[in-house]
């Protein structure tokens, strides 16, 4: 198993894992480096929202890179895809993983972009673990609507990364997965990997 292999198993590892807790799960210690890892992205995006001398071209994609950049895609998507992620060849696991990132990507950056942010703070977090950490944060944007996000962290070898998020209280992997395993249950891999790509060309 290569390193990157190594890697991708363990981010799966993880939100596998956090598909089985419940919000119940008692207190943990605070993770001060989550904390900063999750405000220093939520700053840049906030940073990249309201900087009114970009285009709307120029800001989608200054997005994408900080998204891809920090949000496991690849795990988030092979955890979506569950048991068959172990069926599908080399070859659709590359394409099912290229059309999942050009659709999480294009549902997520216009979202984004349409809430330009006066305010982003830090709540709190939960050390789950030596690696594994939740981090509470709330977007209020210039409106004064506020919006509660729960950001789930693996502390790899490498970096940081998200492997969850949760917005009020609806997580973005296990939405996936159940909404995957019911279109693949009658349409099959390839169906899937065409539904991604023509919805991320809207």
């Amino acid at each position: 198993m290569t390193r990157f292999s190594a890697g991708l198993a363990a981010l799966v590892g993880a939100i596998a894992l956090l598909a089985a807790l419940t919000a119940t799960t008692a207190a943990a210690e605070p993770d001060p480096s989550a904390e900063a890892f999750v405000n220093r992205v939520g700053g840049q995006a906030i940073a990249i929202l309201n900087d009114g001398s970009a285009s709307a071209a120029e800001q989608d994609e200054r997005l994408r890179a900080l998204l891809r950049d920090n949000v496991a895609l690849s795990a988030i998507g092979r955890f979506a895809l569950g048991r068959h992620w172990r069926a599908a060849t080399e070859a659709q696991r590359r394409a099912y993983l290229d059309a999942f990132e050009g659709y999480v990507l294009g549902s997520y950056v216009p979202l984004l972009r349409g809430r330009s942010a006066a305010r982003f703070s830090v709540l709190r977090s939960d050390a789950r673990s030596a690696r594994d950490s939740v981090v509470q944060t709330r977007l209020q944007d210039k409106n004064g609507q506020i919006y509660d996000w729960r950001w789930r962290v693996l502390q790899t070898p490498e970096r940081y990364a998200v492997v969850d998020l949760s917005l009020e209280g609806i997580s973005m992997a296990v939405g996936y997965r159940s909404d995957f395993q019911s279109f693949l249950s009658h349409r099959g891999l390839d169906q899937l990997v065409a539904m991604l790509k023509e919805r991320s060309t809207r």
